[in-house]
């Protein structure tokens, strides 16, 4: 199957890769309300406002990558441009915190497979245009059937036998077409 063929329910293979992407959103909300859920938890009192304003700022994150979620299976580019943008600030942040190499892996897989949905919202909004496009261009033959035209209100004159301008019949044309001849120099008048 190529791209832009339709696999299921109108479904085409771009369609399907967007929403095979767009599972990570979720993914990733699930994951960062987690993380808010821990920060709320740890520390002492002297750790516990910084442990809540990270888990307010998870929560949010968390919040908004299920927003993100939403538009990007609608394919809306920029909703994987701003999930791409706000989770690279939120690695960013969390190295700063502290460096785990196992969570920067999971976070740069989970980068990387935004980055491929990206990749697939464009190719499924171009194989939209390029088949809208395709659409507006067809050409459609005009239907007409004999039935149709009998209940027509405007009634068509019933065809004519062939007559020539002369006055003869059909069967006074001669079966050759007319050529011209060489050796006439003049037309003839009549």
């Amino acid at each position: 199957m190529k791209n832009g063929q339709i696999v299921s329910n109108g479904q085409t293979i771009q369609d399907a890769r967007v929403r095979g992407i767009v599972i990570w959103f979720y993914v990733i909300a699930a994951i960062q309300l987690y993380t808010a859920y821990t920060a709320w938890q740890a520390g002492s009192d002297g750790l516990a406002a910084a442990g809540a304003t990270f888990a307010v700022a998870d929560l949010l994150i968390g919040i908004a990558f299920v927003v993100l979620a939403y538009f990007a299976s609608k394919k809306h580019p920029w909703a994987f441009v701003a999930g791409l943008v706000l989770y690279v600030l939120r690695t960013i942040v969390n190295l700063m915190e502290f460096f785990n190499p196992v969570l920067l892996l999971m976070r740069a897989y989970l980068t990387f497979r935004m980055w491929q949905g990206l990749q697939a919202c464009l190719a499924a909004n171009r194989a939209d245009q390029a088949m809208t496009a395709l659409n507006q261009r067809r050409l459609v033959m005009p239907t007409s059937s004999p039935s149709a035209t009998a209940t027509s209100n405007d009634a068509l004159p019933a065809p004519q036998p062939y007559r020539a301008a002369s006055g003869l019949s059909l069967s006074d044309v001669p079966s050759q077409p007319w050529r011209p001849s060489l050796q006439q120099s003049e037309p003839e008048t009549p």
